[in-house]
């Protein structure tokens, strides 16, 4: 994998895949799966969790699962990526993000991220009381799917970590997204 090719964690592929399936059932799914080119199907079905996915290969699964549901890419994208955070956090994990300061959790986002990508960087900062600006280094052109798939993260984790009103946008700039969050602050 010395290529230039933008991956993401099997993990979260995986996780995906479980939800997908959820939604279409095994047999859509396969029908999905089918009408993939033989390359990605096949790093699709032969993926672990210990492995990294080719972004471009679970875009293509999304898309090509919208289609067979008649649904909105971007929406089918947001709902499995929200439930796939909350799945992941529903354990003791979600506790003891309700006792992390903002400082702590903001800069805890780099670790995750990096366990998340193989591309780029995050480099987080609390702006002010309620407020994060967290930026991508070293990924200029991150594609849509991967900056919706992080803002969704960003923003899940919050709410999960008990803020209230919290809400991420994503900002193209020429060296790489940004993502602003905001929430109340008591």
């Amino acid at each position: 994998m010395g290529d230039d090719v933008a991956r993401m964690a099997g993990t979260i592929v995986l996780e995906h895949r479980r939800l997908l399936q959820e939604r279409l059932g095994p047999q859509k799914l396969a029908r999905v799966l089918a009408k993939l080119p033989a390359d990605v199907r096949d790093e699709y079905l032969g993926l672990t969790s210990l492995g990294w996915a080719r972004v471009s290969t679970a875009e293509a699964v999304f898309r090509a699962a919208a289609d067979e549901l008649g649904r909105d890419v971007a929406e089918l994208h947001e709902e499995v990526s929200r439930a796939s955070v909350e799945r992941t956090l529903r354990t003791v994990w979600r506790l003891l993000l309700r006792f992390t300061s903002d400082e702590a959790l903001v800069l805890r986002t780099p670790r995750i991220y990096a366990r998340s990508f193989q591309r780029g960087a995050l480099l987080p900062a609390i702006v002010a009381p309620g407020r994060a600006e967290i930026r991508v280094d070293g990924w200029p052109d991150m594609p849509e799917f991967s900056t919706r798939g992080l803002r969704i993260g960003i923003e899940t984790v919050l709410v999960l970590a008990g803020r209230r009103g919290v809400r991420v946008d994503a900002e193209r700039r020429p060296d790489g997204p940004c993502f602003l969050a905001r929430w109340d602050v008591a």
